[in-house]
């Protein structure tokens, strides 16, 4: 068969560790039986199963099943769907379009990818009746108890959110991840109320004043935000990636906006995010160094809720700038100026680190394949991706 021998690393691992089978199969909690056909590549393990499994023998997923879990990128040759221009050499990753593929008539044929869409997505239930003033509700479940046990709610910021839910519905074992949107303080809010398994941060400590754009320690963003959220509740806080924030403005800059100081001149419209979220903390404590503040500055409509609804705005004429990252005005083809290279972390309870759907998420962040994806469409520095940076 033509898999046999493929997990020789796990059985290897098994070894050097001195345990039979019987004994490894009791601390995954499988049969000796399902054990020998993993070793023997017939059988494809499950999310949770590869977690046991590299904690009892003290290996990572990705060491022990490489063939599974972290294959190489291939190139391939494929027909356009529709025409392309030919990339500039110093072109950014993030300004090469994202593609669907797909195998039609024995070709692959590559399809562009919106990088943004609009779309019904799909839904896990609907409210049939609210009790208790709105806070609780009966609702029609349209997933099973499984299903529902192994979905991991992340609430954060991050547009690239929706490649982590892609990349675990790609994963065996049916965990599944959910991206909410919501800002750096009212994702902590979320966890600390229990109701959600991770939040994502971007928030500068409060002991840094400065506002450059390069890269700084660690230690300098997100451990004061987070610790004044949690109070003395532990926590673990994993690295995601570092990207750049700034303002988004229309293609060519019309106004020449250069800096913070530009967005407070009289007549340029100002798109703003909720309080709370890193991009708004980042532009106070940018215009702060210029000695000015968010009074002096015009705004337009209602608040942003999201870096690509800011994006977005300016993008349609409703607004002249906004503080977003790079990513965001890179999708909707708008010119951008940095204001600080940041940090963004999730962060998780010590308790619901411990629960098997969470390893796994945060086990994907360990994977270089999902990193090299994430740098690849977003052009985020994915280098640290899945190390600690925090525990308490």
């Amino acid at each position: 068969m033509a898999g046999v021998g493929k997990h020789s690393v796990l059985k290897s691992a098994r070894v050097e560790r001195g345990l039979t089978q019987a004994a490894l199969a009791h601390q995954a909690d499988i049969s000796r039986q399902a054990l020998s056909a993993i070793e023997a590549g017939v059988y494809q393990p499950t999310v949770g199963v590869a977690l046991k499994l590299s904690r009892a023998l003290g290996k990572s997923v990705e060491q022990l099943f490489a063939g599974d879990f972290e294959s190489k990128f291939e190139r391939v040759a494929a027909v356009v769907l529709e025409a392309q221009e030919e990339p500039q050499a110093a072109q950014r990753p993030a300004h090469r379009p994202g593609l669907y593929l797909a195998r039609v008539g024995g070709q692959i044929v590559a399809a562009t990818r919106p990088p943004v869409n609009l779309k019904l997505l799909p839904a896990a239930g609907v409210i049939e009746r609210l009790v208790s003033h709105g806070a609780k509700a009966q609702v029609l479940a349209f997933r099973s108890a499984a299903e529902i046990d192994s979905t991991v709610l992340v609430a954060g910021c991050d547009p690239a959110g929706a490649l982590l839910e892609e990349y675990m519905g790609r994963l065996p074992g049916n965990v599944r991840a959910v991206c909410l949107e919501r800002s750096s303080l009212a994702a902590l809010r979320a966890l600390r109320a229990g109701m959600v398994h991770c939040a994502g941060v971007h928030l500068r400590n409060s002991s840094v004043e400065t506002c450059a754009a390069a890269p700084r320690a660690a230690s300098d963003f997100n451990f004061d935000a987070v610790r004044q959220a949690l109070g003395d509740e532990p926590f673990v806080m994993v690295h995601f990636a570092r990207w750049e924030l700034g303002l988004a403005v229309p293609v060519g800059n019309p106004l020449e906006i250069r800096g913070p100081a530009d967005v407070a001149r009289p007549g340029v419209r100002l798109a703003l995010r909720e309080p709370g979220s890193g991009a708004r903390q980042a532009l106070e404590q940018a215009l702060a160094q210029s000695g000015l503040s968010l009074g002096r500055c015009a705004r337009t409509g209602p608040e942003v809720r999201s870096h690509l609804e800011a994006a977005a705005t300016v993008a349609q004429g409703r607004a002249d700038a906004a503080a977003t990252l790079r990513v965001a005005a890179e999708a909707f083809g708008l010119d951008f100026v940095t204001l600080r290279n940041e940090r963004y972390d999730l962060v998780v309870t010590k308790q619901a680190a411990g629960e098997t759907a969470v390893r796994a998420v945060i086990d994907a962040l360990s994977s270089s394949r999902f990193a090299r994806e994430v740098s690849s469409l977003c052009g985020y520095d994915t280098s640290a991706m899945g190390s600690v940076v925090e525990r308490s």
